[in-house]
């Protein structure tokens, strides 16, 4: 997995596959991407996304981020948002 599935509110991010092959997993569904491919998701749309490589081979991409990177978002999948400060349960309890 590249991550756990996640979105950002102030940072747009890119994501180029360079190598390989790897699925796509967003809030709608499953995409393979391979070489050549490129996803944009935009800040403040909560559309959690990584990256899972299900092939034997290896895969490579590059991601970008661009505006505040210290801002904040969460993880769709698990009880955790972040910011800034640090990592906290969506309650706002912070990870210690």
């Amino acid at each position: 997995w590249s991550s756990q599935r996640h979105w950002h509110d102030e940072e747009d991010e890119l994501l180029v596959m360079l190598s390989g092959e790897a699925v796509l997993v967003e809030d709608g569904g499953r995409t393979v991407l391979r070489a050549g491919d490129v996803v944009a998701w935009a800040m403040g749309v909560t559309n959690g996304h990584h990256l899972i490589n299900e092939s034997a081979e290896d895969c490579s991409f590059i991601a970008i981020g661009a505006g505040n990177q210290d801002g904040s978002g969460a993880y769709s999948d698990i009880d955790m948002t972040f910011a800034g400060e640090g990592y906290f349960r969506r309650d706002g309890t912070p990870y210690f």
